[in-house]
């Protein structure tokens, strides 16, 4: 007997799985071109930036799948407090956000701020599928990860945050492996070409408020 959920992350393909595992990958490339090219990142106090500028670089990377894959979309919104941004993927049915947090069973700090995407689950995740026919304009997910240290990836995840509270997890991390080994596949864009592509990507941004 199958979730609700369980349907949902079976249907969504296994190229998109593998697109949305290698996101936190991707970003940790980004980062790691942005390190090096920028003299900030030189002193310790950079410590204290990278957890905003590692978001940053996931939700671009978001941007860059919505740019290079036709069936995405993405969109840059405003949090209910109006003092940060975020990406919102869409495929299909689907929402989706991304959050870095501490550990793999985790949902992140600000996902209170989405009561509204969160209301819009199922509030019987457990029922089977069959006995009940959902109305639903979208069906939010979260795309976490994080790592023992401030700028591993040991985990990734798609969660389904219930309104009731807690949460439903599926493991990504066998997809990503799947798609690219131990390493992580190179851009076609240089190092250098993807920096520069997250400073503009921050200054439109920084623009737009």
């Amino acid at each position: 007997m199958k979730t609700f959920r369980e349907s949902i992350f079976e249907q969504i393909p296994k190229e998109v799985k593998e697109q949305l595992a290698n996101i936190p990958f991707r970003a940790k490339r980004i980062l790691e071109a942005v390190s090096k090219s920028h003299i900030l990142f030189q002193n310790d106090i950079a410590k204290d930036i990278y957890p905003y500028i590692r978001r940053i670089a996931v939700d671009f990377c978001l941007f860059i799948l919505a740019n290079e894959d036709t069936s995405f979309k993405a969109n840059i919104e405003l949090n209910k407090s109006g003092n940060s941004r975020h990406v919102e993927l869409t495929f299909g049915d689907n929402l989706l956000t991304a959050s870095h947090v501490k550990g793999s069973n985790d949902l992140p700090r600000d996902a209170i701020f989405r009561t509204e995407l969160i209301e819009q689950n199922p509030m019987l995740p457990f029922e089977d599928i069959t006995s009940r026919v959902e109305q639903l304009d979208r069906q939010y997910m979260i795309l976490t990860y994080g790592g023992e240290n401030l700028d591993s990836v040991d985990f990734v995840n798609l969660k389904f945050p219930l309104r009731e509270g807690g949460h439903i997890t599926f493991d990504l991390m066998p997809f990503a492996k799947r798609a690219v080994g131990e390493e992580v596949v190179p851009s076609e864009n240089t190092d250098q070409e993807i920096a520069i592509e997250l400073k503009n990507f921050i200054e439109q941004i920084k623009l737009a408020e």
